[in-house]
């Protein structure tokens, strides 16, 4: 009989089990690296709660199943951080303990749900529809290397940082028009993350951002790209891209960059082949309670 545990004792056994998991396409899950030692530094550091959002099964001594939960309230939402399940026992019902415990560690106000698997998944999707779950447009995740030539900056950008008031509020508004009920809203982006914020001014009005950071396994990550509608056909994304690979290398010193775009984007799609990023593997947003448009 499965047993369910909080908060396990052991994090490093279940880092080894995830990264064995993450491996597979075929239980891949979005979000978590791919080996042991930052797949334990990315559990620890999950908000609000690190590791008391774990919850493990265990069958006779052996872990079988894991489920990791992260939060806001602001969207009130919730990402799943699996479920993981071993090969050799029945998915759906390791799975569906996992979850039925996991949720009862949400406070009241999260009611939006979102879990997500690699489109060779071999069982999420189907499990998760009874639950509640409607799979979204698909998002490739792309990446490129960072330790050979960069592509060329185009445009001149300014940390956002030093963007003032006015600036600032334009950059949040530009940001919630153009992802919209996202998971970082805008007035959060500029004051939390000016650091990490690339902005292309034309005069003073700012009319392109890119947001980067690094992950735990040493990679860069380019959370957001937006340019103004205006402003397109310019450039300005194709030079973002190009500064956003720049200061992953030269300021959080990352050797590789990746990114997730809609499989649909066709326009984002072309900016960032040209500035080197492939295709390694596509996601299936799977969603509760909500939906993105």
């Amino acid at each position: 009989m499965v047993q369910l545990d909080l908060g396990p004792a052991d994090l490093s056994a279940v880092a080894r089990f995830v990264a064995e998991q993450q491996h597979d396409p075929a239980s891949h899950i979005g979000y978590l690296s791919l080996d042991p030692e930052p797949v334990a530094a990315e559990l620890a550091a999950l908000e609000p709660v690190g590791t008391d959002g774990l919850v493990v099964a265990v069958d006779r001594g052996r872990l079988v199943g894991v489920i990791a939960a992260e939060w806001d309230t602001d969207p009130p939402r919730c990402w799943w951080h699996g479920p993981f399940v071993a090969r050799g026992v029945d998915p759906t019902e390791v799975a569906d303990a996992l979850l039925a415990r996991a949720r009862t560690l949400l406070p009241v106000e999260v009611t939006q749900e979102e879990a997500c698997g690699d489109a060779r998944h071999a069982w999420l999707e189907d499990w998760a529809g009874p639950h509640g779950f409607v799979a979204q447009e698909a998002s490739a995740v792309l990446a490129r290397r960072l330790d050979t030539d960069l592509p060329t900056r185009t445009v001149v950008t300014v940390p956002g940082t030093v963007l003032d008031a006015v600036q600032r509020a334009a950059v949040a508004t530009l940001h919630d028009r153009l992802f919209v009920d996202t998971h970082t809203p805008g007035a959060r982006l500029v004051a939390d993350d000016a650091d990490r914020l690339l902005a292309v001014l034309d005069g003073d009005r700012p009319v392109g951002y890119a947001v980067v950071e690094r992950h735990e396994d040493g990679s860069g990550y380019l959370d957001f790209l937006g340019v103004d509608p205006t402003a397109r056909g310019h450039g300005v994304g194709t030079g973002l891209v190009a500064a956003a690979c720049a200061e992953l290398r030269t300021t959080f010193r990352c050797d590789r960059a990746h990114l997730t775009v809609r499989v649909g984007n066709a326009a984002a799609r072309r900016v960032y082949a040209a500035t080197g990023f492939v295709e390694e593997r596509v996601l299936v947003p799977l969603r509760r309670g909500f939906a993105l448009p």
